[in-house]
């Protein structure tokens, strides 16, 4: 009680202190600026004194003390410098958010040409809104301090868009369990793409600690109900390979549904762009190939759906069907004695080697008919199909990504009024002992 009680307090206490800070920029030229410097010096010395105390408190662990004395010393650097540079702050920030900005422009570009080239409507609205990006990044980029109210609009608007979704996420929680269905769709602002991407990487690394220790991989798996999932969100992580940055996809009714740049052939781009393709195969033999054979571990959230979300989803589900068309992976053009143009090494041969029952498919139109790694990925396929029953991922920056998704999803878990109920890791040393949880 006394740590939901806490968690209401923090939430509502970081929404208003957003908010309040974000109208200031509106309406004032330097005196948030101050105030967001004095918070970024407080911030990472409260930072570099938590790395203190956990040295000191862990220095017996000798396999990790060269990295914690690593921590302290980056925190500590980081903050001596902040401290004694307080120009190189007000030089940095406004330049980040126009790199932030151009990211953004970029990525409308190409959205914009895939959008052109599959016939997809709304180009000409992303292309006023990719010139808008396009001269703002540039003023914040080459010429911060000769337009600082321009600065201030965006830093602000950005800052009351994140308090006010913290504030309804407080309000949601909050309000009679009897009223919740009134909230029933769930809206959250994704990490910064600069942010979400370290996520994958830093929790395999916490996952694998977790896997060497029983109680620590029974505190993060938890179920919040013990009812039966409709369905499940996977999270892919991986050591080395393009899983670094993360995977997502979707198991519904005892099969796995995953969205990627899965044809080795029509790849552009270092790998970015290609052609979409679905793979659909039995889940269970999936996860297998997936952790013994692919070198993945996996995160799971499972899902609760009342029959008007169940409705709505297969809705959802079977209009992503429309467009597909039968597509085969190199092995079984080999077993077919059909012509291939590569050696059988990539993804999905193996896929069809390890997995039975492996179906693959290409999307003959429509969004999801050619894959981008920062736009219509594998989480723009997920999110597109969890949007029906009211999961709704917000994206500013036009890039989504594998860790934004976890973030959402696990803040949905830790949520009292969200139909996310449990977290599961997948790893090759509990696969063994994981009790498959029945689905509806």
């Amino acid at each position: 009680m006394l740590k939901r009680t806490f968690n209401y307090f923090s939430m509502a206490v970081t929404g208003l202190f957003f908010c309040i800070l974000g109208i200031s920029f509106l309406f004032e030229t330097w005196t948030p600026w101050n105030w967001l410097y004095v918070t970024l010096i407080f911030g990472m010395m409260i930072a570099a004194l938590l790395r203190i105390l956990n040295f000191c408190f862990n220095f017996h662990k000798v396999e990790r003390r060269l990295k914690q004395l690593s921590d302290v010393i980056l925190w500590l650097f980081l903050f001596i410098l902040a401290l004694t540079n307080s120009d190189l702050f007000y030089f940095l920030f406004p330049r980040l958010i126009g790199g932030w900005i151009l990211l953004h422009a970029l990525v409308k570009l190409i959205t914009i040409t895939i959008k052109i080239k599959d016939h997809l409507p709304g180009w000409i609205h992303s292309l006023i809104f990719l010139i808008g990006d396009g001269l703002m990044a540039a003023i914040l980029l080459w010429r911060p301090n000769e337009f600082p109210q321009l600065v201030n609009v965006v830093v602000g608007c950005y800052f009351i868009i994140y308090g006010g979704n913290v504030l309804l996420d407080f309000i949601r929680e909050i309000i009679p369990a009897s009223r919740k269905e009134q909230w029933d769709h769930y809206f959250q602002l994704a990490l910064p793409p600069f942010l979400a991407a370290w996520i994958p990487p830093t929790l395999l690394h916490t996952i694998l600690n977790k896997d060497q220790d029983i109680q620590a991989r029974a505190d993060f798996a938890m179920i919040k109900q013990e009812i039966p999932i409709d369905l499940e969100v996977f999270v892919h992580m991986a050591l080395k390979g393009p899983a670094m940055m993360g995977h997502v996809d979707l198991a519904y009714r005892g099969f796995m549904f995953s969205y990627g740049c899965y044809d080795p052939h029509e790849r552009r781009w270092l790998g970015t762009m290609g052609d979409g393709v679905l793979l659909v195969a039995p889940k269970k033999e999936y996860i297998e190939n997936c952790l013994n054979n692919e070198n993945k571990v996996l995160v799971s959230f499972g899902i609760v759906m009342n029959e008007a979300r169940k409705q709505a989803f297969n809705q959802r589900l079977l209009e992503t069907f429309d467009e597909l068309e039968d597509f085969h992976s190199d092995e079984e053009l080999m077993r077919a004695n059909k012509p291939i143009k590569g050696d059988g090494s990539d993804y999905l041969s193996r896929v069809t080697r390890n997995v039975s029952d492996a179906h693959f498919y290409k999307y003959r139109s429509g969004k999801f008919k050619t894959f981008f790694v920062l736009s219509s990925n594998c989480v723009f396929f997920i999110r597109h199909l969890l949007g029906s029953i009211g999961l709704n991922l917000l994206e500013l920056s036009g890039v989504v990504s594998p860790g934004s998704y976890f973030d959402f999803l696990n803040k949905q878990f830790k949520s009292n009024k969200s139909f996310v109920i449990s977290r599961r890791i997948y790893t090759k040393r509990n696969m063994n002992s994981q009790d498959d949880k029945k689905e509806k």
